[in-house]
Parts: structure tokens; sequence; C-alpha cells
């Protein structure tokens, strides 16, 4: 694939998409395909898919385009969401900003929804999913369901403790957003609040759900927007994904977003997904997902354990220069430690 985007590179194919698409997602494509930006088979092959759409968005038989508003409008959105940790907007590196333009800006040129109904992102821990999961699901609520009524979102964790930690991230980056001039009228006008499990309006009775994997009442919902997070855990099996997904099916504009780190069961869903969906990129003109996006953060080889300079390739916050030290020396501390006490496959998953 390297070789085939360099000679088509090299013979000027994607000389007007440079020049007509200079976003975030874009921009970070093309610096993975020339090697400015070191990263894995996996991402290559989705920036790859990426570029090719976009030449096939010029022709009239190819159904989806590729909107610049929408990519400004998550970004400038992303720009207000206060990180977890400093409870203060930070800006957000480019591959963060990727997949917020990617999710985002592709849009069915008959009806312009969302192309993308399923958006799978697996990354390595502590590489701030959670951070974009709070600009995700409160941008698909305040945005894009402020005109809507008797819309449901949800927040979706395998287990209910880890669902209230997340939640009470939600509950931060909201109440940093009623203080800003431009979502406080909204809020109140809408009458929007927030407790332990819901965010709700009262006049629109649009509202996000906090819940986990064993929620009796999930197929009772069609979601516009639902979030499942650590998709890899293994109380995430079919059936409870199936009630997320068929209940969405008469929805319009709906996306669910599936995030996690690997886990070591083989047996859960996002393990298949993953296997299918990297098959199906490897194969361009294979058109069978064309409403899925996949970006998946992983290192290529087992052996790369012992080359911490690849470690980039699962732990894509190592390229910020403010974290890169401290990360990488516990990361180094971590494969150790494992490597002493005969666990370090839980290092490398």
């Amino acid at each position: 694939m390297d070789k085939i985007f360099q000679q088509l590179d090299g013979k000027g194919y994607f000389d007007e998409i440079k020049s007509k698409y200079r976003d975030p997602a874009t921009v970070y494509c093309y610096r993975v395909l020339t090697g400015q930006q070191l990263a894995c088979k996996t991402i290559k092959l989705a920036a790859f898919r990426h570029l090719n759409d976009l030449k096939r968005s010029t022709e009239g038989n190819f159904p989806y385009y590729y909107d610049l508003d929408k990519c400004r409008n998550i970004c400038n959105f992303a720009r207000m969401c206060p990180d977890v940790s400093q409870n203060k907007p930070i800006p957000l590196m480019i591959w963060q900003q990727a997949i917020l333009c990617l999710s985002q800006g592709w849009r069915t040129k008959e009806d312009k929804q969302k192309r993308f109904e399923r958006c799978m992102v697996s990354v390595a821990r502590t590489n701030g999913k959670s951070y974009l999961l709070n600009i995700l699901i409160l941008y698909a609520y305040l945005v894009e369901a402020s005109d809507q009524f008797n819309a449901d979102l949800c927040y979706l964790a395998p287990v209910d403790k880890q669902s209230k930690k997340s939640w009470r991230y939600i509950k931060q980056t909201f109440n940093s957003l009623q203080e800003m001039p431009g979502f406080r009228k909204l809020i109140k006008d809408q009458n929007i609040a927030i407790n332990d499990d819901v965010l709700k309006s009262t006049k629109t009775q649009n509202q996000i759900l906090r819940m986990t994997a064993g929620s009796a009442q999930l197929d009772a919902f069609h979601f516009l927007f639902a979030t499942v997070d650590e998709y890899g855990d293994e109380n995430f099996n079919s059936d409870v994904i199936s009630k997320v997904t068929s209940g969405q099916v008469q929805t319009s504009n709906r996306q669910t977003f599936f995030i996690s780190t690997a886990y070591s069961n083989p047996k859960v869903p996002m393990y298949s997904d993953v296997r299918r969906l990297t098959k199906v990129m490897e194969k361009d003109s294979n058109r069978t997902e064309d409403s899925t996006l996949a970006l998946i953060w992983q290192q290529d080889d087992q052996d790369e354990v012992d080359d911490p300079e690849t470690w980039v390739k699962s732990n894509p916050l190592l390229d910020l220069p403010a974290k890169h030290d401290t990360l990488l020396k516990g990361l180094i501390s971590e494969r150790d430690s494992k490597l002493e006490d005969g666990t370090l496959n839980d290092f490398i998953n």
C-alpha cells in the first residue's frame, strides 16, 4: 500500500485533494502516508481510504461527500470543552481532531446525513479517550439535537462503577459549557439539567442516559447517538450491541461510537470487528463497510514491545511534547515490571 500511495502521489493523483482539503483529518492522513507521522498498518489503511474517497467524492456515482463546515463545527466545539484532568480546554492533537473530522465530516449526498453509522476507535490506555467521548456526546446533544424533540442519546459502559466515573466527566464538561455565553441561553431556554443518571431537557424531552451493558431497557430506545465505552470488555456481547443498533434503524442521522482499548478475550465482538474491518480496508475497492469508520492505533508486531520508539503507533499521545517523557517512562517501567512477574502479555495487550 505504501508503494501504491507513493506512485499515485508522485503522478499528481492527489494534487487536487491537497489543494482543496486542508482540514486536520486530511492533513493527518497525508502525514501518515508520507512517513512524516509514524503509524501502524491499520491507520495507514484508514488514511488511504479517506484520501481515495475524497477523490471518489468528485465522481457522480459515489454517494458520499466530505463537508468541511461540519469539520470546523465539531473542532470549534471541542475548543470549548475542558479536559477532565485540568478542567479547562486544551488544544487537541491532530490525530484527535482527525477522529472528530472523519466521523462528523463525511456525509451522504442524498440527504446530508452522517455517512458513518458506526465508528470504531481503538487506542491504548491513558490516551485521552474520555475527553473525546465527552466532546462527541455533548456535541450530538447540544448542537445536533438542539432543534429536535424526544431524542434519546446514551453513554454505555460495561458496568455501573465504570459508567459512574465517566458520567462524572460528562457532568463536569456540561457544567463548564453552561457557563459559556454560547450555550448558557440554550441550556436555560430548554431547561436542561443533569443528575447522576440522565441529562435532560424538560422542554424538548431530549435526553442522554447513563446506562450499562446489563441495562434491561436498552432495546426500548431508538438512539440518535450512542457511545459504547470499552467495547472490548466481555460484558459487551453481540446481544447487547444488537439491542443498541437495532433500535436505530429508523432513526435519521444516527451514529454509534465504539471506543476501547484492547482486551485479552478474542471472543468479544470487538475482536471480530477489528479483523473484519481490517480485511475490508486492505481491499480499497470493497464497499461493504462504507457506513463504518475504523481507526485502530496498535503495534504492528509483538516484537515491538522491545522498541519503545515505535510505541507511538498505539500511544499517539506520545507525540505530545508535554506528555512524551512522563508517558514513555511510565510505559517502560510497566513493561519491565510485567516482564519480571511473567505477565508481559498483559502489557502487550
